[in-house]
């Protein structure tokens, strides 16, 4: 049965949205909070480059700098010569961006600070060179200022200390005179008013010099030595000696004296201050990001807050357009916003760079593929894969996706939140869980009874009217006939205590009232009449009772032919016969021999596995882990399949293993293979003989989507 010797499986800051805004912001046009392209790398800083408006450097903990040249529509990695040197033992490849400057004096030219020092790009970050600042390993950067009267000097500030460059950071000197011993400096700037003054903060203490850093004195009369760690020294541009300071925990802080005196900025309640932002066209506004609020203010003594209240993370930086006050970016854990009212309402724009998590060619037309990703919303590709559009959910992580061969533009989302429908092929959405877990199942845990909308599996047949089905965690198997507007529960229900996990429904393509659905502690069960009745396929296990160890796939193939994966094994069974067949097996993973002083690894079956059916053509592909094998004869006869970039798969099993590296989703239709692992969405559209990154997710440079 095997075409070649070698067997087929070669053994190889969290994001809360505001209340109401989680589930229906990607369905209104008037929706407020709006991610411009989440990762599940948090953000550390966003900045607006002075010279135009529409590029945008976001800088993250892991992933490094991204640049965007449109408002954040599209995004490239920018971040060449940002690797750290350890990134083999850390795990990271580049540095985390803990500030992001542009000069605004000289176009093209940024900074960076990072744990592994200050940074500087000439070409509008296309590549960076590391500044010979001489400071301990794993110092971080936290601030880098600009003399505004000598375009030769710049400052740095970070632990240890602020260093003082007198030649456009050719070389660089401490400049720590009056400060306290070894001094974490959180934040640094320039007064644009008067030559030669800067301000630093460390720890709870402002300090100010007038000599260029040659020596500082304490300025922090008004703020309380138990206030807790600084954050966010800011410097007005318009007012003149006015500055800001935000806390950890203690509400922010202003002066008018040049921090001779400072008073508290009176709040409801005393929160995370994390950064200021200002208008420099002359209107005076200042922004704030304190907790979950932003804030604006015409004068800085009086505050107005938009946004509801988040719980936990806090937002971590805004920033301000130089030609519209009003035009605002910011960034908060895992994602970016924008306002262009003043921070009044905030308006999408999506991208992408969330990790896939189900993917499907549509039956109408295999150009057409979409996947869901984790809270990146849905995409869509109507050539094949080479170009993706986004279209909506980017709130929601997106775990299953349903398409009708007879209705081109409906479209059924699972997503944890529950389910989401769209009529016009994505252009619009809207909530469709009207009769949705009907049945509640008691949570022992926490001794109540709840109704979690979490979609583990969707499906429709392929009738001229079709039937589809929608499977609840919790709540059992639910059935519409009218297109998603409503659900009825079929024979397969939860109650209390006797419930089926559904994580596959699939539909007869030759007749629409024949289901089977693959459940986690049944097994396989089927229905001969759209769930009315369900009975168990025959036991393919030795204890029918113990769910199988691993996670499993179930997909129709062509001819007819229900497979199933599982238990390292791939079976089939035509329509016409009651019994598996057996058309793949790998056996248990092998592992290596232990070295000198190790003990002992076992054997052990796949963790996860996944198969994908042409229900035209007679190609199927399975993985096992991050194998993956492929059949172009129903399953007669399977080819290991070449590695993913960067030898992503078939790398054989050891104690380091990347489990970045398991394939969790799959397609195929004929010799167009979609494969998405921890890495991104791959392609290959000579049946696997080559493959090419379409939708990278981690250590890729990120390519542009289409407008």
């Amino acid at each position: 049965m095997m075409t070649r010797t070698a067997r087929p499986f070669a053994l190889i800051a969290l994001f809360l949205a505001p209340a109401g805004l989680r589930s229906a912001r990607a369905q209104s046009e008037t929706a407020s909070w709006i991610s411009a392209f989440e990762r599940r790398d948090p953000y550390t800083f966003v900045a607006v480059d002075p010279f135009d408006d529409r590029v945008l450097y976001a800088g993250t903990v892991t992933s490094g700098l991204f640049k965007s040249t449109d408002e954040g529509q599209t995004w490239r990695s920018s971040s060449r010569g940002l690797e750290r040197p350890d990134a083999t033992t850390v795990g990271a490849r580049f540095w985390e961006i803990s500030r992001i400057v542009p000069d605004a004096r000289q176009k093209g030219v940024l900074y960076v600070g990072t744990p592994g020092g200050a940074f500087r790009s000439m070409d509008a970050a296309g590549s960076w060179q590391k500044l010979d600042v001489k400071l301990p390993r794993y110092s971080p950067v936290t601030s880098i200022a600009f003399d505004p009267f000598d375009d030769k000097v710049l400052y740095i500030g970070a632990s240890p200390g602020v260093w003082k460059s007198g030649d456009s950071g050719q070389s660089w000197v401490a400049s720590n005179g009056g400060l306290p011993a070894n001094p974490y400096v959180s934040g640094l700037v320039t007064d644009p008013h008067r030559p030669r003054r800067l301000y630093a903060a460390v720890g709870s203490r402002v300090f100010r010099s007038d000599n260029a850093a040659e020596t500082w004195e304490e300025k922090s009369t008004g703020i309380p030595l138990m206030t807790g760690q600084l954050l966010g020294l800011a410097i007005d541009p318009v007012r003149r000696d006015t500055l800001y300071v935000g806390t950890s925990s203690r509400g922010a802080f202003r002066t008018t004296d040049s921090g001779a005196n400072w008073a508290m900025i009176e709040r409801e309640h005393l929160s995370t201050f994390w950064t200021f932002a200002f208008d420099t066209s002359g209107i005076g506004l200042v922004y704030a990001a304190e907790g979950g609020h932003v804030l604006r203010s015409n004068d800085g003594v009086h505050w107005v807050a938009f946004g509801e209240a988040v719980e936990g993370g806090g937002l971590s930086t805004i920033a301000v357009a130089g030609h519209d006050p009003r035009h605002l970016f910011m960034s908060y854990g895992f994602s970016l916003f924008e306002s262009k009212d003043g921070a009044a309402s905030w308006r999408v724009i999506p991208a992408f760079g969330a990790a896939v998590e189900t993917v499907r060619i549509h039956p109408a037309d295999p150009r057409i593929v979409l996947v869901g990703t984790d809270r990146g919303g849905v995409l869509e590709s109507t050539n094949g894969g080479t170009h993706w559009a986004i279209l909506g959910l980017e709130t929601e992580t997106v775990t299953s996706l349903a398409l009708s061969r007879r209705h081109v533009g409906l479209i059924l989302a699972g997503t944890s939140n529950g389910l989401f429908r769209s009529s016009d092929g994505g252009k619009h959405w809207a909530p469709a869980n009207r009769g949705l877990c009907t049945q509640l199942y008691c949570d022992s845990a926490v001794g109540a009874v709840s109704c979690p909308l979490l979609v583990t599996a969707l499906a429709a047949d392929e009738a001229s009217n079709p039937t589809l089905y929608a499977a609840v965690y919790g709540g059992g198997l639910y059935r519409s006939t009218d297109l998603g507007a409503s659900w009825q529960p079929t024979a397969l229900r939860a109650w209390p205590y006797d419930w089926p996990s559904i994580t596959a429904i699939e539909v007869d393509p030759g007749n629409p009232s024949h289901l089977v659905a693959l459940t986690g502690d049944r097994g396989v069960l089927e229905s001969p009449n759209r769930g009315e009745a369900w009975s168990p396929v025959e036991s393919l296990f030795d204890d029918p009772k113990k769910p199988p160890r691993n996670s499993f796939s179930l997909a129709w193939g062509s001819q007819r032919t229900l497979f199933l994966a599982a238990h390292n094994r791939v079976l089939s069974r035509p329509i016409a016969e009651q019994s598996w067949i057996e058309v793949l097996e790998s056996g248990p993973r092998e592992v290596p021999e232990a070295g000198p002083g190790e003990e002992p690894l076992t054997e052990r079956e796949c963790y996860r596995m996944s198969l994908a059916a042409d229900s035209f053509q007679p190609q199927l592909m399975a993985s096992c882990d991050d194998s993956l094998s492929f059949s172009v004869d129903g399953g007669a006869s399977w080819q290991l399949l070449p590695d993913l970039p960067p030898q992503a798969v078939n790398s054989g099993y050891s104690r380091s293993y990347d489990a970045g590296r398991e394939v969790h989703a799959i397609a195929v239709r004929g010799k167009l293979l979609f494969v998405a692992n921890g890495y991104g969405l791959f392609r290959s559209r000579n049946g696997g003989g080559f493959w090419e990154a379409v939708l990278p997710y981690r250590f890729f440079p990120l390519a542009p989507l289409s407008p």
